[in-house]
């Protein structure tokens, strides 16, 4: 997957060709019906409970597969390391639903902010912590 704008392809066939870098292909593909798709795999109807103790200590999720008829929700603590974050940031691996405060938008996100609301004569600062 190309999780960035703009990816090349490197290959002794194209003309192009850095034989210095190693060879990468590119294929392009389009997915649609999403929601069909992973309609077709079981959805958890019920019978839920969380693992414990031993249950836990044991648990190795490399080893479920993926014809079991039974599956697991994982809530999960993850360290995303700050080095990885330009890599990501146009496919986040975490993503999250939350409600963005504006002391958390960056400097340009501010500017761009109140650029685009300037006709209502709003500024961030005085529109209060709502988004």
């Amino acid at each position: 997957m190309i999780s960035k704008k703009y990816s090349a392809a490197n290959h002794p066939d194209l003309e192009n060709y850095d034989p210095s870098k190693p060879i990468k292909n590119l294929i392009y593909l389009v997915a649609n019906n999403l929601y069909g798709g992973v309609m077709r795999f079981p959805l958890p109807f019920g019978f839920m409970r969380w693992l414990e103790g031993e249950e836990i200590n044991s648990f190795d999720v490399t080893k479920i597969s993926a014809e079991r008829r039974m599956g697991y929700s994982l809530e999960v603590d993850l360290e995303y390391p700050l080095d990885l974050h330009d890599d990501h940031n146009c496919y986040p691996l975490a993503p999250e639903h939350k409600t963005v405060q504006d002391e958390e938008l960056s400097p340009y996100s501010q500017e761009l902010w109140e650029e685009l609301h300037a006709t209502n004569g709003l500024t961030l600062q005085g529109r209060g912590n709502t988004s």
